[in-house]
């Protein structure tokens, strides 16, 4: 007889009051404390204790554990929609959408594309990559992708093709421009402004300078030499070190706000990715729903516990958790251990026959038990999940 079969039987004995169901003897309402110690994940078990096939004992495996659905992706731990310039489409990258002298941007069949153009600009080739390349002070696509001037009316002017420039404006290469504001002949004729990566130029005042686009600054410089994709920061209503998917960009981070994201619930600061803890009660979701789900994984994942699969009559010591009860409603990442109180071991009763005077009088519905390896009920603490 095994160690923990011993146990069992001598706490058998013990006990007063105990119901002795015929056919699957089952004694009701016994608690043996601390008997989960000897609880450990054990051989062909998979990792956190839960079993290998995982879909036969209970659990349903979500098939994106991220929760992320087929229209997000996951950026520094959150979903985000592939359709949101803010995390540059589909893009893997998850930076920005920067075009070129757009003004703002746009995701067009999952690429980075412009949402309408700054002034005198036009998107005339249809290439989403060169964002809004064309200059309409140009005499080749004067005030729109269509209009080309030619002689007579060969000068380009605001109001159209013209012979001359009016009043007020130069002409530098066939364009009627103001040199304090021009891209391309800032200053004077042919001195065009340029920009770093991810910034378009500027002209004020006869001089050259550049503005970063959406989501893109210089954390570093004053005056700016460079735009860099401003750092995210996500909102973190529960402190808990993680926000969720609503950010801001900005060079250092706002009251409230943290640089992790992913966090499946902000209400609740033990509910959050990379939660190592395991509990045994369970939270109410962003969906509403009872969940077990504490790191957010998508999946709820038992803290090693054993399955009762039943009795074997050679060693007669089995000990498990049965599912829950009453059931929970299934789902993807839905364990049905996880906050089960109900739990069987089983126990040898020898070779049957009457029993010991002392044993029929605590056992005093059925003064005889059947011989053989058999399961009795009793009750645990919850089994704990995240």
């Amino acid at each position: 007889m095994s160690g923990w079969n011993a146990r069992v039987r001598m706490f058998a004995v013990a006990l007063p009051a105990l119901l002795v169901v015929a056919g699957c003897s089952v004694i009701a309402g016994v608690d043996f404390g601390n008997a989960h110690e000897r609880l450990e994940p054990g051989a062909g078990e998979g990792e956190g204790g839960i079993d290998d096939d995982a879909g036969a004992m209970g659990i349903t495996p979500d098939a994106t554990p991220t929760g992320c659905s087929a229209d997000q992706k996951t950026c520094n731990g959150a979903c985000v929609a592939k359709n949101d310039p803010a995390y540059g489409c589909e893009a893997a990258d998850c930076l920005p959408c920067s075009v070129a002298f757009a003004k703002s941007a746009t995701c067009k069949a999952g690429a980075c594309a412009a949402d309408g153009c700054a002034a005198e600009r036009g998107d005339c080739d249809g290439d989403t990559k060169n964002g809004c390349e064309s200059s309409f002070s140009s005499p080749t696509t004067c005030g729109n992708c269509n209009t080309k001037c030619a002689a007579p009316t060969a000068l380009c002017a605001p109001t159209g093709c013209v012979s001359s420039c009016p009043g007020g404006l130069t002409e530098c290469n066939g364009a009627c421009v103001d040199t304090k504001t021009s891209l391309d002949h800032c200053g004077l004729c042919g001195r065009k402004c340029v920009a770093p990566a991810n910034g378009d130029p500027v002209c004020l005042n006869s001089s050259c300078a550049f503005a970063c686009r959406t989501g893109f600054g210089d954390c570093v410089d004053n005056p700016a030499k460079a735009c860099n994709a401003l750092p995210k920061w996500y909102r973190d209503a529960d402190n808990d070190g993680v926000g969720t998917a609503v950010s801001v960009q900005a060079c250092a981070a706002p009251a409230g706000h943290v640089a992790a994201s992913g966090d499946c619930l902000d209400t609740n600061p033990q509910v959050k990715p990379g939660q190592n803890l395991f509990f045994g009660a369970s939270f109410i979701n962003a969906a509403g729903a009872e969940s077990y789900d504490y790191d957010c994984s998508g999946v709820e994942v038992e803290n090693g516990t054993e399955h009762f699969v039943g009795c074997d009559p050679a060693a007669c010591d089995s000990y498990g958790n049965l599912p829950r009860s009453p059931a929970r409603v299934a789902g993807a990442g839905v364990n049905s251990y996880c906050g089960s109180t109900s739990a069987r071991y089983c126990v040898d009763n020898g070779g049957g026959g009457p029993l010991p005077i002392q044993q029929q009088q605590m056992m005093s519905v059925i003064p005889q038990l059947a011989p053989g390896c058999r399961p009795y009920s009793q009750t645990s603490p919850p089994v704990p999940c995240h």
